[in-house]
């Protein structure tokens, strides 16, 4: 380690090589020092050879500006120096930081499976990124359900990708909910739904993810998923922090959903969730049903009566509004589901609900508060419920009375038991 300056025994430097060297700058640089900022240089002899000689403590009595005030403008040169050094040192450093940090930033526009392989896709279509999944269900991909999504998932400006992962069956793997950085990082995985005991089953924890939405909620953002077991009838409806992919919230329901809406049934600024599917626990062909969910599911707060409904442990009586409908002989006799196959709202605050059982479909119109508007039955319905009657399948002619109990629909406090004689003695009106 160097001594300081005033313990340093003084030295002679005889030579303008010596002096530099002992500054650490160039012999240009000592001999400007001298003439712009004094630098204590003294000479032997006179004329153009007399030589230059320098005493090691004055230039260091002449570094300090403490003890040589006048000397601040010569010190600010070397500090000049110093500093300018650093500064391009900062530049280059940042220069080559964002040179990387900008190239990692991969802008995805969209995203795509192909057999086994996701890839995620820049404006051009070009594959920025691909990762296999040798156990995925490529025939899921080619249905209308909600398979990726490119988009700023929690706010912070930078784009992630959600991918819905559907194994095949039976692959042990659960379905889940990917969520990938730009540059192809897992970010966070949710798996669906899990074990339980609904109905005297014992439910495995095997579940396909249907649906997936960014849904908001005042100043709160939500992930909100959709899923349904693989073979039964439990379906989970999840609500996410899009940050960490952490479950805050579920709501579980007697059947599958088929069809999810978004809108703002109360005008407060907030959409609602409205999902359309079947309730049909355990055997039966149960009912198609209407759920409707506030955002937190928790804010509707448990309607009078729920803690009725068998299944109330289930669904903790979260649903906002939930509505069935009648099923019609032609699904009873041909063992048809009835399915809601679409849902709709529209500016005139009506909302469709579609009922499909193979040949025959069912039209309801509600409003914002769930109340019937109308119904409408496709124009074969007469004669396919003759053609089965024909048959021997149905032993009496359809009536007018009969299509009017189907012109209904019933309101539960909560989910029911689809499958139950009240339900079904009650949705026919008895």
């Amino acid at each position: 380690m160097q001594a300081p300056a005033q313990l340093r025994p003084r030295k002679l430097l005889q030579s303008w090589k010596e002096i530099a060297g002992y500054l650490g700058v160039t012999v240009r640089t000592v001999q400007r020092w001298e003439k712009e900022a004094s630098l204590p240089i003294h000479r032997q002899g006179t004329g153009r050879r007399s030589r230059v000689v320098a005493y090691s403590d004055e230039l260091d009595s002449w570094l300090r500006p403490e003890k040589s005030p006048d000397k601040e403008s010569a010190k600010t040169v070397p500090a000049f120096v110093w500093y300018a050094s650093i500064a391009l040192v900062v530049v280059l450093g940042a220069v080559i930081g964002a040179w990387f940090w900008f190239g990692s930033q991969v802008e995805l526009n969209r995203a795509l499976v192909e057999g086994n392989v996701l890839k995620a896709l820049d404006e051009r279509d070009r594959v920025v990124w691909q990762r296999n999944f040798p156990s995925l269900n490529d025939s899921f991909y080619t249905q209308t359900t909600d398979t990726t999504m490119v988009a700023d998932v929690d706010g912070d400006g930078e784009t992630e990708l959600l991918f819905n992962l559907v194994p095949t069956y039976p692959s042990g793997i659960p379905g889940r909910l990917l969520c990938f950085r730009s540059d192809g990082r897992l970010r966070w995985e949710f798996n669906y739904g899990g074990r339980r005991l609904i109905a005297g089953r014992n439910i495995d924890g095997t579940y396909v993810g249907l649906f997936f939405r960014i849904v908001q909620a005042g100043d709160r953002r939500f992930i909100l998923t959709s899923a349904n077991h693989h073979l039964w009838f439990p379906s989970q409806v999840a609500l996410l922090d899009p940050s960490t992919g952490k479950l805050l919230e579920e709501y579980w329901h007697p059947g599958g959903f088929f069809r999810l809406l978004l809108r703002d049934l109360d005008g407060d600024g907030v959409d609602e969730i409205l999902l359309g599917g079947l309730n049909n626990p355990g055997q039966g062909l149960g009912h198609a049903a209407l759920a409707v969910l506030k955002i937190p599911f928790s804010v509707g707060g448990r309607k009078p009566g729920a803690e009725s409904s068998p299944f109330f442990e289930f669904t903790q009586g979260k649903e906002a509004g939930y509505v069935l409908f009648p099923r019609l002989d032609l699904s009873t006799v041909e063992g048809k589901l009835p399915l809601v196959t679409e849902m709709s709202a529209s500016t005139d605050e009506r909302i469709m609900i579609r009922i499909s059982m193979d040949d025959i479909h069912a039209f309801y119109y509600l409003d914002f508060d769930l109340k019937l508007l109308e119904t409408r039955f496709t124009d074969n319905l007469v004669a396919l419920h003759d053609r089965l009657r024909s048959l021997g399948l149905l032993d009496h002619r359809i009536t007018e009375q009969e299509i009017a109990s189907w012109r209904r629909i019933e309101a539960f406090p909560t989910a029911p038991d689809g499958n139950s004689p009240e339900v079904v003695a009650r949705l026919r009106g008895r």
